[in-house]
């Protein structure tokens, strides 16, 4: 699994937020069963932050992440679900094809590819997304 480099435009994502630990992403598989949930997806992702106002995150977890979908821009979230913007930018775009259920299997992957990717070249995280 390669990562395409896109730039993309501006995308408000509602999604299911969960908590995790940068090490420990087995909940992230169940975090997108329950978001799938009677809903007939053909396009989603996964948003990872290190805040947002509506998810309080408790140790030993340091980060949060959103499975959801993009939606129009005046678009509310449901109850028990929150909005994320995403700034228009260059974004390494991953697609993960197979059981939900192995979904920990590739963030593990991406987290490792990036980390590698970000010492050994300029490239550089995002540090601003609205909420």
């Amino acid at each position: 699994m390669e990562p395409v480099f896109k730039e993309r435009g501006a995308e408000k994502i509602i999604g299911l937020a969960g908590t995790f630990s940068e090490d420990c992403f087995e909940g992230i598989s169940k975090l997108w069963s329950d978001f799938e949930k009677g809903r007939r997806l053909s396009y989603s992702l996964g948003v990872c932050l290190e805040s947002h106002p509506q998810v309080e995150v408790k140790a030993p977890d340091t980060l949060i992440y959103v499975a959801g979908v993009a939606m129009a821009g005046d678009a509310e979230p449901p109850e028990g679900l929150v909005a994320v913007s995403i700034p228009p930018s260059r974004y390494a775009v991953f697609t993960h094809r197979g059981p939900i259920d192995t979904i920990t299997h590739a963030v593990n992957y991406i987290w490792a590819l990036l980390f590698e990717l970000l010492i050994s070249s300029s490239m550089t995280t995002a540090s601003t997304v609205a909420h």
